[in-house]
């Protein structure tokens, strides 16, 4: 009987940066969506409520704001995967 096996995957879960990426990464697909589909509801239905002008505006702000989120979040934790220079250089 061998005790040879596989290396163990990479550590997932909460609290690890794969799993904020991963949310990360949803909100921004979901929010992506919304901004679509209001989008969608504004060129196709023209709602005349009030609110409806600050509503259909809202989700891109934050589609972007949340894309540059998971932007630094994916650099993180590209970065840790990177391997380090042995010699200290930068070059």
């Amino acid at each position: 009987m061998t005790t040879d096996s596989a290396p163990d995957p990479p550590r997932t879960g909460i609290g690890t940066d794969g799993t904020a990426v991963r949310w990360a990464g949803r909100l921004v697909c979901w929010t992506l969506g919304a901004a679509m589909a209001t989008s969608a509801v504004e060129a196709f239905l023209k709602p005349t409520p009030e609110w409806w002008q600050t509503a259909w505006v809202a989700p891109w702000p934050l589609f972007h704001l949340f894309l540059l989120g998971w932007a630094v979040l994916r650099f993180r934790e590209k970065r840790r995967r990177w391997p380090t220079d042995p010699d200290g250089d930068d070059d």
